[in-house]
């Protein structure tokens, strides 16, 4: 499955099917003055163009950020762990709710989502957009292995919190470099 995002800002974009169905709205009002909330929107089956609410991320730099889906209200650090370390940011692993853990892999890149077992099987990549200038325009995408389908609506939930993480650090690095050079 590719799910087609309508923007560069996964944390401001609908997420549509290739035939343009749209199944998520994900929309993370601007504020300069806190890391601000991405809420979720999910289609509901029975009642096209109806998105009730599914889940939110707030964001937060000094304490952790807060995780809301299906009843829970969780910290960052109860609905994930940190993986592998590298020189920049560590992996994040979830347990999804079929029973299997999962891993965000952050660093290098594209953001992949691995099976957290001994196979290392690539089970969703983040595509970002290219523009045309020295290849073909596409938008941003998720490509999602048909082997987790079942777990979209986590697979979405959990992108949305590690593409923040990744963007964050990719900023804080190219600073970095800035002052340095």
């Amino acid at each position: 499955m590719r799910l087609i995002l309508s923007g560069d800002r996964p944390r401001n974009s609908d997420y549509s099917t290739e035939s343009g169905q749209i199944l998520y709205k994900v929309d993370k009002p601007s504020n300069v003055l806190t890391e601000g909330t991405a809420t979720i929107r999910k289609l509901d089956g029975p009642y096209p163009g109806h998105f009730p609410f599914y889940a939110q991320v707030e964001f937060h730099s000094i304490r952790s950020t807060r995780i809301r889906f299906n009843g829970f209200d969780l910290s960052e650090d109860d609905y994930f762990r940190k993986g592998k370390w590298s020189w920049s940011i560590s992996d994040r692993i979830f347990r999804a709710s079929d029973g299997y853990e999962y891993r965000w892999k952050l660093d290098g890149s594209h953001i992949k989502m691995v099976r957290n077992d001994g196979s290392k099987f690539e089970v969703v990549e983040f595509r970002e957009s290219k523009h045309g200038y020295f290849s073909t325009a596409r938008p941003a995408s998720l490509e999602i292995h048909p082997s987790v389908e079942h777990i979209l609506d986590e697979i979405i939930l959990t992108f949305i919190y590690c593409h923040k993480l990744r963007k964050d650090d990719k900023e804080t690095r190219e600073a970095i470099a800035a002052g340095a050079g």
